[in-house]
């Protein structure tokens, strides 16, 4: 076995932790977006290592501000790698929610 493996640590989280404007803005910024955003049949993957050094990038592209905190903040206090959006995970407790 190589001894070098690479692992990412990924965070998985609700899909309701964006907005429905969110989602909306995803779908037509995945085009020009793909170095770090991904969609998949259940919602989305963010790769934060493609943006890490340029967080404020989300903010600029117009999605929502509790968005960008949540992605933030989850960068910030659990180092992850990847933010998976899943419409059957469970929310976080202390961030907002949105039912759409």
């Amino acid at each position: 076995m190589s001894k070098n493996i690479e692992f990412k640590k990924c965070l998985v989280c609700s899909t309701g932790h964006m907005t429905s404007a969110d989602n909306s803005l995803l779908e037509k910024l995945i085009i020009d977006e793909n170095y770090w955003l991904y969609s998949f049949e259940y919602g989305w993957i963010f790769n934060l290592l493609g943006i890490r050094n340029n967080m404020k990038h989300i903010k600029n592209l117009g999605l929502s501000n509790e968005l960008y905190r949540f992605v933030f903040n989850m960068y910030l206090i659990h180092h992850c790698d990847l933010l998976m959006f899943d419409r059957d995970a469970d929310s976080i407790d202390g961030y907002t929610v949105f039912d759409w």
